[in-house]
């Protein structure tokens, strides 16, 4: 019986604090400004800065190419002999400088207007 109770309070309490976690969890979603600062890099923190920017922007391109490879509709297509970590940062660094009004929107979201912005599917 005091197991049944113990485990009852356990849930209890998990799901009112779930909420707090799950409202967490939104308030640290990346904005594309923050993906900017990232991509800069901060004299403090700037080799690992480039390399987090240089990993958010790689992933996207790799998520894109298996999308692609699995017949999905690509969202930007990079040129056949592929760019490089600096052209992605540059392209990326350029798009948000261009348009910082929009930057406190998602970072994926950002990446993804730059990206598509410079590297257009033909048709």
């Amino acid at each position: 019986m005091m197991a049944v109770r113990t485990f009852g309070l356990l849930a209890v309490a998990a799901f009112l604090i779930f909420p707090v976690f799950a409202a967490r969890a939104a308030d640290t979603q990346l904005s594309g400004g923050e993906l900017l600062a990232r991509c800069q890099g901060t004299p403090e923190m700037l080799k690992a800065d480039t390399l987090y920017c240089k990993g958010y922007l790689e992933g996207i391109e790799d998520l894109v190419a298996n999308s692609k490879a699995h017949g999905g509709s690509p969202p930007f297509c990079v040129p056949p002999d592929g760019v490089t970590d600096v052209q992605l940062r540059d392209t990326y660094m350029s798009w948000a400088k261009d348009h910082a009004g929009e930057l406190a929107q998602p970072a994926l979201n950002a990446a993804m207007a730059a990206l598509r912005a410079a590297y257009p599917c033909a048709k």
